[in-house]
């Protein structure tokens, strides 16, 4: 392991071998398999890489600063009086954008509230299709996730309705939010990419144009507690997705917008302190993962009603502070050609893509879900 101390001459190449020699005399190791970290998914994160991990991949860089994105307050109500304090708590904040939750019971007219979202882009998540108050009136920069049945193909009132919209509405506002539940990075992306293309046919056929179909496309996706396999997860979907929109419509130039929640975790947070320290790490995650949305939710795990606002002020001072103060926006990818980054990102986006090829040879999302389902 020596090496010239000359200033300025570069390490000599040293063979992976030997670093596996000293580690384990170092050590006092049999194997370097104690070393590995297994997180599931059947990934393990070895102890360290080298160059040479890197030599079947393909390093792509992100063209987009990081730090433009947007601390997004997640909304939930009971009546219409709480959405408006909640809202007001937002901008007090001083949140970029808003999420509302509306359920299948809850009366809500968009228009008695447009007067409060006028300063905010916002993203407003329904159960129902048929709420055309808020399907088509969405404010231009904001988003709608339509919380649609598993079985997209069965649903001709549905794709008729948005195709509807979207044909007169135009891209000003996107409206084809996908979320799929995170049961491993692999299976998540798979599904998730695999509802967009089942979207982009539908409509496509339907006679809605391939630009307007990308462009109301977004996604979004949770943040759980393994900062390494988060950051590998949200770059792996971006370019898994770009991937495909190249496939579905060449020569495009239709950027997609990815959302990420942070999730809290409860069973790791003894106090607020711990939940700061929590959401910090979820927050840096989802920032070098490449987010363009960050939300958190309006609920805290603090006991004290009195104490509740404090917390979630200082959630979203945390988002302010590591835009203006971390400098991540002076770097355009930061994490571009990690060895450790970049080999997890490739072992995903390749279980991914096989899954994906399989949900496809399953007659497309609605199917495979299906067969999922009777299994």
């Amino acid at each position: 392991m020596e090496h010239s101390s000359t200033p300025n001459t570069p390490f000599e190449n040293t063979d992976k071998e030997l670093w596996f020699s000293k580690i384990k005399e170092e050590l006092k190791l049999q194997k370097l398999d104690s070393l590995a970290w297994n997180v599931g998914q059947k990934i393990n994160i070895e102890p360290f890489y080298t160059k040479a991990d890197l030599s079947r991949i393909n390093v792509s860089y992100f063209d987009k600063n990081f730090g433009k994105w947007k601390a997004v307050y997640k909304i939930n109500f009971s009546d219409l009086n709480s959405l408006k304090k909640e809202i007001e708590k937002s901008k007090k904040f001083n949140a970029d954008h808003i999420e509302i939750l509306i359920r299948n019971s809850q009366n809500f007219s968009l228009t008695s509230v447009k007067d409060l979202l006028k300063d905010f882009s916002y993203t407003i998540e329904i159960f129902e299709a048929d709420k055309n108050d808020i399907l088509g009136n969405i404010a231009p920069g904001s988003f709608l996730n339509l919380n649609s049945d598993t079985y997209l193909k069965e649903k001709d009132d549905f794709i008729n309705n948005v195709s509807t919209v979207l044909s007169k509405k135009g891209s000003t506002s996107s409206i084809l939010g996908i979320y799929e539940s995170n049961e491993d990075p692999g299976t998540e992306l798979a599904y998730a990419i695999a509802k967009a293309v089942e979207y982009f046919d539908l409509l496509t056929e339907n006679g809605i144009s391939p630009e307007i179909v990308l462009s109301n496309i977004h996604f979004h996706t949770s943040i759980g507690e393994n900062f390494i396999i988060e950051i590998a997860k949200l770059r792996a979907f971006r370019s898994l997705w770009d991937k495909l929109k190249a496939l579905l419509l060449p020569g495009n130039s239709i950027y997609t917008t990815f959302h990420s929640e942070l999730i809290p975790l409860t069973s790791a947070v003894k106090n607020e302190n711990d939940e700061m320290i929590i959401d910090t790490i979820q927050f840096m995650a989802a920032i070098l993962g490449n987010s363009d949305f960050i939300k958190i939710n309006s609920r805290t795990s603090s006991p004290y009603p009195l104490a509740e606002e404090f917390y979630q002020r200082v959630r979203l001072n945390i988002a302010h502070i590591l835009r203006e103060e971390s400098f991540m926006d002076k770097v355009m990818d930061p994490l571009a050609g990690s060895y450790l980054i970049e080999t997890i990102t490739s072992k995903i986006s390749e279980v991914a893509w096989e899954k994906f090829k399989a949900i496809e040879e399953a007659g497309g999302y609605s199917e495979a879900k299906r067969k999922k389902a009777v299994n």
